[in-house]
């Protein structure tokens, strides 16, 4: 089995030490269990830029938006390009259309579905899960692919809303039935001006689950 891992957001601590740990722990379970991640990178580096105030700001301050850019951020970025040899990395400090969370969030993803199903058609084979994570999420628990239903998109735990945007999977069946419609309709003007959280817009018409616990660094 092959998968594709979607990292998409702001790097703020995807340099911390731990997610090398955790990304070596997480490759490491899967070669064992005969399962393949390619990993697909963007991120967005500059959240100075932005169309409207998020509420998750009042947790970020000088220091979690310098350490990215600092030698040791940078050594551990490079640490973690050379663990995760990913097929793709793409940077950018803006969206020409919109920086809307739900559309910032919801199109850096699309991106990299994107450039993974034309990575898999140009090797000719085909991923049978994508999974998206924000890039300073971490598992407490490890998904059990071969058991995974394809028509119910899985996610990790979330109080207060029907699933969470931050990790989920769902199998390359769903990219039909399920994404190209969410992305269709995030293209309309009103989601392109307003904030909305995407987690209480994405999962509405979806069978979801809400099985894995995570955590974020």
């Amino acid at each position: 089995m092959i998968n594709a891992f979607l990292i998409s957001g702001a790097p703020r601590t995807l340099v911390l030490d731990e997610m090398i740990i955790y990304y070596k722990n997480l490759i490491d379970y899967y070669l064992q269990q005969n399962i393949t991640i390619h990993f697909y990178i963007i991120l967005k580096l500059d959240e100075n830029i932005c169309d409207f105030k998020a509420p998750y700001e009042r947790f970020i301050n000088n220091d979690t938006k310098l350490y990215f850019n600092s030698s040791k951020g940078l050594n551990n970025f490079n640490t973690i390009l050379k663990l995760l040899k990913p097929i793709k990395v793409i940077c950018f400090n803006k969206f020409q259309l919109s920086n809307i969370i739900l559309y910032s969030q919801m199109k850096s993803i699309d991106i990299l579905i994107k450039h993974a199903l034309e990575y898999e058609k140009k090797n000719v084979f085909k991923y049978e899960f994508f999974i998206r994570s924000r890039p300073d999420l971490i598992l407490l628990e490890y998904p059990d692919f071969k058991n995974l239903k394809n028509n119910v998109i899985y996610t990790s735990r979330k109080c207060d809303a029907k699933a969470s945007d931050m990790f989920f999977i769902f199998n390359r069946f769903m990219i039909e039935i399920w994404w190209n419609n969410i992305v269709s309709v995030m293209h309309k003007e009103y989601y392109l001006k307003n904030y909305i959280c995407p987690e209480y817009f994405i999962f509405r018409n979806i069978d979801c689950v809400n099985s894995y616990n995570s955590a974020l660094i």
